[in-house]
């Protein structure tokens, strides 16, 4: 609710500031508040300045295309293939959300004013405008941020580690009394919750600090603690993976002490935490004498005595930034053909409403640019969700306001409360985690019908030719795109994640150097939370598929689902693991390296539909392996099983 009272506010002072600006270009303007919209004004902030230049590098490079050419019009159609390829590429091998979608719509929208008769000089004046507007609607927006919203990241960073750790003493409490196994299995679920989702999100904190120049506020939090806390969490969630769905009929009293401790770290009694944790063994046998070791660890962090008391302690620092783009950016031919699709449906509709002399169905370029997507059932979502969006938007209150409401309106303040009115609506809907994007269209859609002059608006046309450009998209994107099912991407998505566990095995490795290991870890866990969020997004579009086998892909979505889940109670088990080598123990080193090659053989048969082997790990080294390394083979043999049932289907 205040972050969507807050949009429609920066959009009211955004459509004011423009009414009195006489800015030719409003609807772009307001709605990049749409676009740079985020929680925190540190956040607006620097994504509006990212916004801004893509726009500025958008809008540039299409005024330098039409310079260097002498405005050639086959010039404008190699330049918007161009510019579409160069978005949809970027958008499918970006690591993180990069706006290059905003660079192509616009470098193509600065093209259009060129395709008409207007004359050179209005159309520079035009695309700077386009700029200008966007300018003041991303300012009137960050300073809205800056003026309502009292955020600080520290106490943001501290909010998280108190929340897992009031989780994992929650869990403990569970194990010391006699609760029930459900109670059980839902405080380990929250704990797996926060163990899979890493530190990632207390480093992004860290990162925003470091970007602020106000590292040294957090002079009682260290990088290092975030990491030992994020050991801790591993270990608590392979500890209850490897308890199972019974109750709990080991040490209660010891579990106790470990809660209290927790409570201890959480209300920042250090003295007293040392006090219940048992440091005489450095060298701990069993996963809760892990536990505890590790706890001990996050106390001495805080203090600073660990690296003098504990030879096995390995100091973290703070991870290196993610990259920017995937590894496999140049060598995956699926990121340029998708690429190529995108770019030939962005032509064949730039080059048919030109043909036809009707602007007014331009769209069609950009829902290609926002739609096409790599599944079906994605694409199918964009274009249902694009078109409601637009309907509700510049048909139901864009028309609406125009039949119903303008005629009577004389003044600009009516009109400024009905903008707040329906950008408060469609902020509000694009807070949604399923339907945002319907949000996203109602705003833009509403903003194309009633900016259409600096008059009340009178014609009906904007928004039937909007509809019109978006079915012409959609049967465009349909002799073009042909995209795979969401079923077959979700079955490839989880063959990546299961290779991406192996190649965590064999960088978890103790032979692995240790400032090697830690990089390939941070980035190896941070392309895994991509890999199972793309997954169960895939999972969401089924709904979207309108094929006959809808039922039975559903059903093997469901498969794939329990795949991931027993692959991230792997991933858990794998973790508890110790770091180092263990000359008593060579097994170990030999199960890693069997399970390793096990589980790139079963992403390869996912991969390609095939069958694998159904051969056990090692079982002569499992046997005379301690109980944690069996308990991961235990959890192995169950994803094996899975995985061998959705590569037949």
């Amino acid at each position: 609710m205040a972050g969507s009272l807050r949009t429609a506010l920066a959009a009211t002072l955004a459509t004011l500031l423009l009414l009195i600006l006489q800015a030719p270009t409003m609807a772009i303007g307001v709605f990049m508040i749409f676009i740079v919209s985020y929680e925190t004004p540190y956040l607006t902030f620097k994504r509006g300045l990212v916004a801004l230049a893509l726009q500025c590098l958008g809008t540039g490079s299409a005024l330098c295309l039409v310079a260097v050419t002498g405005n050639d019009p086959m010039a404008r159609v190699i330049g918007v293939a161009a510019f579409a390829f160069i978005a949809a590429f970027v958008r499918s091998t970006a690591t993180s959300y990069i706006q290059a979608t905003d660079f192509a719509i616009f470098a193509i929208g600065t093209l259009y004013y060129f395709d008409s008769s207007t004359p050179a000089e209005q159309s520079v004046h035009l695309s700077l405008w386009l700029i200008a507007s966007g300018a003041v609607a991303i300012s009137c927006k960050i300073a809205i941020e800056y003026i309502f919203t009292n955020r600080n990241p520290f106490q943001a960073l501290q909010r998280e580690i108190d929340e897992r750790l009031v989780a994992l003493e929650s869990l403990l409490l569970s194990y010391a009394s006699d609760r029930d196994a459900a109670e059980m299995q839902e405080k380990a679920a929250r704990v797996r919750r926060y163990a899979f989702m890493g530190q990632g999100k207390m480093q992004a904190l860290f990162h925003e600090i470091d970007d602020r120049h106000k590292r040294n506020s957090t002079e009682d939090i260290e990088p290092s603690f975030v990491a030992a806390l994020a050991r801790l969490l591993d270990l608590a969630a392979a500890f209850a993976v490897h308890q199972g769905p019974t109750g709990f009929s080991g040490d209660r009293a010891r579990m106790d002490r470990l809660a209290q401790a927790v409570a201890a770290i959480r209300e920042r009694h250090w003295n007293q935490a040392q006090s219940l944790l048992n440091t005489t063994s450095l060298s701990p046998e069993s996963e809760l004498d892990r536990l505890e070791h590790s706890l001990w660890t996050l106390v001495f962090v805080h203090t600073g005595d660990a690296e003098s008391k504990d030879v096995s302690y390995d100091p973290m620092t703070s991870q290196p930034r993610p990259a920017w783009f995937v590894q496999d950016t140049f060598t995956n031919m699926e990121h340029v053909t998708f690429a190529l699709k995108v770019s030939l449906s962005a032509l064949v509709c730039y080059i048919i409403f030109n043909a036809l002399a009707w602007p007014g169905i331009s769209t069609a370029v950009t829902t290609v640019l926002v739609a096409g997507l790599s599944s079906s059932g994605a694409t199918n979502q964009k274009l249902i969700f694009r078109f409601l969006g637009s309907a509700l938007g510049g048909v139901v209150f864009g028309l609406g306001c125009i039949i119903f409401l303008f005629p009577y309106v004389d003044t600009v303040t009516p009109f400024l409360i009905v903008v707040a009115a329906v950008t408060f609506i469609a902020a509000w809907v694009s807070r949604s985690p399923h339907f945002s994007y319907i949000g996203l269209q109602i705003a833009f859609s509403f903003y194309f019908v009633v900016f259409a002059g600096f008059s009340p608006p009178t014609q009906m046309l904007p928004a039937t030719n909007r509809l019109i450009g978006i079915l012409l998209a959609l049967v465009v994107m349909g002799f073009v795109f042909k995209p795979e099912k969401s079923i077959d991407k979700m079955r490839q998505t989880l063959a990546r994640l299961i290779a991406l566990q192996a190649d965590y095995l064999e960088a978890t490795a103790p032979s692995v150097p240790v400032e090697e290991r830690r990089v390939k870890v941070a980035d190896l866990r941070s392309r895994m939370e991509q890999t199972v969020a793309t997954a169960r997004g895939f999972a969401e579009l089924m709904v979207y598929e309108f094929s006959r086998e809808r039922e039975q892909h559903v059903q093997t979505s469901e498969s794939i689902e329990r795949a991931i889940s027993s692959s991230g109670n792997l991933l858990l088990s794998v973790n508890s693991w110790p770091n180092e080598a263990d000359p008593e123990n060579t097994h170990v080193e030999q199960l890693r390296t069997s399970l390793e090659g096990h589980l790139r053989t079963i992403a390869a048969a996912l991969e390609q539909r095939g069958s694998f082997a159904d051969t056990d790990v090692h079982p002569a080294a499992t046997a005379e392996a301690p109980s944690y390394v069996r308990n991961s083979v235990e959890i192995y043999q169950e994803l094996r099983l899975e995985c061998c049932e959705i590569a037949s289907c």
